[in-house]
């Protein structure tokens, strides 16, 4: 079992980019395609996960301030990136994305249409449908239908591991965990396959980091590290 952890150093809160993971295994080494920063665990949450926010966010029509009632300090639950749904918002499957973070406010991309007001819901959006330039299911590289900005920002962590399927027969189980205060997210990764004999089991590494802070502030980072070796179990009797 790898776990697999993204963080940002001093004031710095990670806002997007994507990483690259090394797999060697048997003496062979392969790379992942681009991992989103905020990418889900499994191909199944790749339609779209969700999570309530707590505080109690209010909006105005036509403006892209949003603020919490009660005013609560939000720069370590919201982050520049998110993607948002409000329970009173005109279309339903618009996702609003988060362009700032100050106190108690936060500023979104564009103006928010719908009824303004304390919200009863706001919910913040991992994956999803969408055209081939916003979706966040998984795709391989194709000049029209999945260039590099698309492919860096879909697929879950399980599709971007189970690509390398040279490697990884029996697939993978991904949990995550996060975001954390700095928006930093941990994977844990567990191959299905046997294990080899040690010295050629399954080594996960960190190829390339691409991350980005908001405001270019402190500096993302990702590490790898090894949970638990591999085991083989006997046939159960």
């Amino acid at each position: 079992e790898w776990e697999i952890e993204t963080s940002a150093d001093g004031v710095g809160v990670i806002n997007g980019g994507s990483f690259r993971l090394e797999l060697e295994v048997n003496g062979f080494t392969s790379l992942t395609s681009d991992i989103p920063y905020d990418a889900v665990a499994l191909s199944s949450n790749e339609t779209g996960i969700s999570e309530e926010l707590i505080p109690n966010f209010s909006t105005s029509a036509n403006s892209n301030e949003i603020t919490t009632i009660p005013p609560i300090d939000i720069e370590e639950v919201l982050f520049p990136g998110d993607r948002l749904r409000f329970s009173d918002q005109s279309t339903k499957y618009k996702y609003y994305e988060v362009q700032s973070v100050t106190g108690t406010n936060a500023i979104l991309s564009e103006v928010f249409i719908g009824d303004g007001g304390v919200q009863v819901s706001t919910t913040r959006h991992y994956g999803g449908r969408g055209s081939p330039l916003s979706s966040r299911i998984h795709c391989q590289y194709d000049e029209d239908l999945c260039p590099v900005a698309s492919e860096s920002k879909s697929g879950s962590l399980q599709s971007k591991l189970e690509d390398l399927s040279l490697a990884i027969q029996r697939g993978v189980f991904v949990d995550r965990d996060g975001p954390n205060t700095q928006n930093g997210f941990i994977w844990r990764v567990t191959f299905l396959d046997d294990a080899y004999p040690q010295g050629s089991d399954f080594t996960v590494r960190v190829h390339s980091n691409s991350l980005t802070t908001f405001g270019n502030q402190g500096s993302a980072h990702v590490s790898v590290s090894l949970l638990n070796s591999g085991r083989t179990y006997t046939t159960c009797t």
